[in-house]
């Protein structure tokens, strides 16, 4: 994902943690001011659970998600 990120737009930081640091299930977020996307792991499986009722697409479902 950053191959993808950095040949589109090398100054774009994409930031990957656990999860999100309260209690909204949010899978990611881009902050305009510093330039990033930040993608949250485990809210991005609990959604991706949520709206296709499995983790077997996890991987598209992350690509979508932000």
């Amino acid at each position: 994902m950053n191959e993808f990120v950095n040949h589109h737009d090398p100054s774009l930081q994409l930031i990957i943690e656990k999860e999100f640091p309260d209690k909204r299930c949010v899978g990611g977020k881009y902050s305009a001011e510093e330039h990033t996307i930040t993608l949250y792991n485990r809210d991005i499986e609990i959604q991706c659970e949520r709206v296709l009722g499995s983790l077997e697409r996890l991987e598209e479902y992350t690509w979508i998600n932000p």
